[in-house]
């Protein structure tokens, strides 16, 4: 989904990543880049909207920082991979949205 682009950012997800000096391209090559070591969880969506989603949570490094990547797949037809959360990650307990 990401090496054809059907994928979506959050706008928060964007921003956090600008903060960083980092863009779109960024994220798709961290994701891209994600090993099994990377996983951390998956979780249910907290979104009553998405209902019945999951959602993967990564704790990867990537440009020389310890990230905290939160993706999920669109729940609507057109299936599409929501990038939910990228941003430096805090602490080791860091689940925060």
């Amino acid at each position: 989904m990401v090496r054809v682009g059907f994928l979506a950012y959050r706008p928060q997800a964007l921003d956090t990543a600008a903060e960083m000096d980092m863009d779109r391209h960024d994220i798709n090559e961290c994701i891209l880049g994600l090993e099994c070591d990377d996983f951390h969880k998956s979780m249910d969506a907290l979104n009553p909207k998405w209902a019945g989603a999951r959602q993967d949570v990564y704790k990867p490094q990537y440009g020389g920082e310890w990230l905290y990547v939160k993706f999920q797949l669109w729940p609507v037809k057109v299936k599409r991979l929501y990038i939910l959360s990228f941003k430096r990650k805090v602490n080791d307990d860091d689940d925060r949205d």
